[in-house]
């Protein structure tokens, strides 16, 4: 905190080169102890009594003298949202390395008497947080996020369910709540989990890996309850790698593939940090093509995501990766970037006794293969997968999936890479097991759905008026007389009732006893075998959305209510553990 203009003072420019100064008195023995001075700057409302540095640009202006490691700013999103060009300064500030921390709370109207309490939970005001947090992520930074804020009500309040307000208002997951219903796909999750990767994470975690359900109504956090957000009682949907029972989905297969790297070189890329290249696109230019290198100054990845939730990226053509390496260049051959492609690549890659200056196919593992390391590696569709070596590379005719090479030193095998196709890749491990003679394709076990039919009891009639909390968030509906009804018969057996409907929010019913529900995200709606506890029919009660219900729902918003389909899927067992024959 800089500090306000001295009593009797009215030099507001005068009064920030003091700050300068007081600051190149402080930077040399900060410095020598190895400590950052951040400038803070203050919302404008503090200038005359606390704090003379109003914006970024200003705080930046002063550090610019010094070196990033000695001055650096701090981004406080309470003090500098109003700013228009908060996110252009946010920017300039990871390009000089200026970021020393992040603080985040929000900001709410009226102000509190003293307005340094008027802090509040992020999400429970009107800044908008994803484009600055973009922004100082797009940086590079990698430490703490302090939640600061200063508000007596919430000092007084329970610690635990401010830390659980707080992990909620930052989304830790994907759950479709009343107001917001997300549709993230496979990929849009492998391009996160990636990125996250390209930028120099170290932890990689899941909030929700399998979904589920509460076990009895009365649980969930609602409006009711006093919680920001509404949902149904029992469905807890958060489109996870495993459904509630238990089924893969895609993204469980595009996350295994990650989990297959990063099990293998997960240790030793932990300790390489993150290179952007010198002319990085910026975190809102959809037109160039975003990579980024980890490297322990000798060997490492190169990492492309050219993949966007919501926004179709464009191919590249003719692209060549060159890498700077403490003993030279490791230049790859150009390729052809697709839209939507998201992959990494290593260099100086260390299989056996062999070394691959650069792969043009992602590594997924090092098995062990008739006496010899095997390095399994996925080709990327759209990218021509290939490798260079200084050793001998002779291709083997090895029957089943994948192009086979034997790596040669001195006329002795040194080790062997086999380069399985994109939909291969997925599937190693998983379906897709090592024996003696090669890659085997374990056949699944056929899929013999039964189709369903329904009789329509009564129609949907008016929806209810919408309904909302104090904090502007849409509520769930709690009159479902419009609603549209539906009798299900279901065969005996085991098996997941899997229903595609139109409609706003859905109930399903054992007589009396609620079996589970839905809100409609464009997802199916699985009910799974223990849920129906051998019920042999099912009541579905469906209601359609008020067309000024304020929600936003990514697969579209639905018009009517109606079930499209219903099926019996057989419990199908997840596929778990990685082949490896010696």
């Amino acid at each position: 905190m800089a500090g306000g203009l001295p009593e009797g003072s009215r030099d507001l420019i005068g009064a920030r080169q003091r700050v300068r100064d007081s600051i190149g008195v402080l930077a040399d023995e900060a410095q020598a102890a190895g400590v950052t001075l951040a400038i803070e700057p203050l919302h404008p409302m503090y200038a005359s009594d606390r704090c003379v540095v109003s914006t970024l640009g200003q705080a930046l202006d002063i550090a610019a003298d010094f070196g990033p490691s000695v001055v650096g700013v701090a981004v406080d999103t309470f003090h500098i949202w109003w700013d228009p060009d908060v996110v252009g300064q946010v920017e300039r500030a990871g390009r000089e390395g200026r970021i020393a921390t992040y603080q985040v709370c929000d900001w709410r109207t009226p102000l509190a008497a003293d307005v340094l309490l008027s802090r509040h939970q992020p999400g429970d005001g009107v800044i908008d947080f994803e484009p600055i947090s973009l922004a100082v992520m797009a940086s590079g930074y990698d430490r703490d996020i302090e939640v600061e804020i200063f508000n007596e009500e919430i000092w007084a309040a329970d610690a635990s369910e401010t830390v659980r307000r707080t992990v909620e208002a930052f989304g830790g997951g994907m759950v479709s709540a009343y107001h917001r219903r997300p549709l993230v796909g496979a990929r849009d999750v492998e391009a996160l989990g990636l990125a996250k990767l390209a930028s120099g994470s170290v932890w990689q975690g899941w909030y929700m890996y399998a979904d589920g359900r509460n076990p009895r109504r009365s649980l969930q956090e609602s409006h009711a309850t006093g919680s920001p957000n509404d949902f149904m009682e029992l469905g807890y949907d958060f489109g996870a790698a495993l459904t509630l029972d238990a089924v893969p989905s895609e993204t469980w297969y595009r996350l295994r593939r990650q989990h297959l790297f990063l099990a293998e070189w997960g240790p030793q890329m932990a300790v390489m940090p993150a290179a952007l290249p010198d002319d990085a696109a910026e975190p809102h230019d959809l037109s160039r093509l975003r990579w980024s290198v980890r490297s322990d100054g000798q060997r490492g990845f190169l990492f492309v995501v050219n993949h966007q939730p919501s926004a179709a990226l464009p191919s590249h053509d003719d692209v060549t990766f060159q890498v700077e390496l403490e003993e030279g260049a490791v230049t790859f051959p150009s390729l052809c970037v697709p839209g939507g492609a998201v992959f990494v690549f290593p260099f100086n890659l260390q299989v056996g006794g062999v070394e691959l200056t650069w792969l043009t196919a992602q590594p997924l593992s090092i098995l062990e293969w008739r006496g010899l390391p095997l390095l399994a590696a996925s080709a990327i569709d759209g990218i021509p997968a290939g490798f260079s070596t200084s050793v001998a590379a002779t291709p083997l005719r090895i029957e089943g999936p994948g192009q086979w090479w034997c790596l040669e030193a001195g006329g002795e095998p040194q080790a062997r890479v086999v380069i399985l196709s994109d939909e291969e890749g997925l599937r190693l491990g998983a379906g897709l097991e090592l024996a003696e003679q090669g890659f085997l394709r374990s056949a699944p076990e056929p899929v013999r759905v039964t189709e369903l039919t329904w009789t329509q009891v009564a129609p949907a009639e008016a929806a209810p008026p919408p309904t909302s909390a104090p904090n502007g968030r849409a509520s769930v509906p709690t009159d479902w007389s419009g609603a549209a009804q539906f009798d299900l018969e279901l065969p005996e057996g085991d098996g997941t009732l899997s229903l595609e409907w139109v409609g706003d929010i859905a109930r399903a019913w054992d007589g009396q006893r609620l079996v589970s529900d839905a809100i409609h995200n464009g997802r199916a709606w699985r009910i799974s075998a223990p849920e129906r506890a051998g019920a042999s029919r099912l009541r579905l009660e469906i209601l359609p959305l008020h067309r000024e219900a304020a929600v936003h729902v990514g697969a579209g918003r639905p018009v009517g209510a109606d079930v499209v389909s219903a099926r019996i899927e057989p419990r199908q067992r997840p596929v778990w553990g990685l082949g490896n024959p010696t």
